[in-house]
């Protein structure tokens, strides 16, 4: 049943496509950048379409109809991000299957602000919660244009190195994150790539996503996105502490007796 359930996982991970949403800052300019399935056993996602949110901008692709997921349980809806290592301190917001649907896709409706996508769930109901107890990836999105100086939100996510920290604070639990690995990817690539998605569920994973606007163009397009992988570092369990607490000290008695 599990191999007949990973297969039909990394079908659906083969045809998500990341639609060519776009939005002009100026002549030329444009962000686009994926988002994971809304459920990893659906056939077929919701396309992902980014823009800078303005009156006159819209998605070029509807969404594809998905079924409405089972309600997720309660979850922080708000955190804050903090990054010294790169200089980040950033709001985060949520960012529904609703939403995505009225929109054509994810579009984080502030520059400033990155969003929590919480329309990916899978079949048997294991969802992403920005929390300690996350029962898979979270995915977190925010536009960057650091070349046309407007200071979008996930400008420098690209100078994070392994080994920095980052913490997350929602609903007053801290989450610390450790960078694994930042690379660049191709649209087209994105969502097949096992480093972002996995047909088996990735507790304590975060990916930071963003268009990487130093990448290749196509007609004035972004084609790849920069994506930066973390893990929770997870405290140590008091029990061992004090296990190991108790070890030493009987070791002492011994040398003293």
């Amino acid at each position: 049943m599990a191999r007949k359930t990973r297969r039909r996982v990394r079908r659906v991970l083969a045809v998500l496509v990341v639609a060519l949403g776009v939005v002009s800052l100026a002549a030329g300019a444009y962000l686009t950048f994926g988002t994971p399935p809304t459920s990893a056993a659906d056939p077929s996602p919701s396309p992902t379409v980014t823009r800078e949110p303005t009156p006159s901008a819209t998605p070029t692709e509807a969404p594809t109809p998905t079924p409405t997921p089972t309600p997720r349980p309660a979850a922080c809806t708000a955190a804050h991000i903090s990054a010294p290592s790169i200089g980040l301190e950033a709001e985060v917001g949520e960012y529904t299957y609703e939403q995505a649907q009225a929109e054509g896709g994810v579009n984080p409706p502030e520059v400033s602000q990155a969003v929590w996508y919480s329309g990916y769930y899978r079949h048997d109901n294991i969802y992403s919660v920005m929390s300690t107890q996350a029962e898979d990836a979270v995915y977190v999105y925010g536009h960057a244009y650091l070349d046309l100086g407007v200071g979008a939100v996930f400008d420098h996510i690209t100078d994070f190195k392994p080994g920095d920290v980052v913490t997350v604070t929602a609903c007053g639990e801290t989450v610390t994150l450790v960078v694994q690995e930042v690379f660049d990817i191709s649209k087209s690539d994105f969502s097949q790539d096992g480093r972002v998605f996995s047909p088996e569920p990735q507790p304590g994973k975060w990916v930071f996503v963003t268009c990487n606007r130093d990448g290749p163009r196509q007609d004035g397009h972004t084609t790849q996105n920069t994506a930066v992988v973390l893990q929770v570092q997870y405290p140590e369990p008091l029990v061992e502490e004090s296990a190991s607490n108790e070890h030493l000290e009987s070791r002492l008695a011994d040398r003293l007796n």
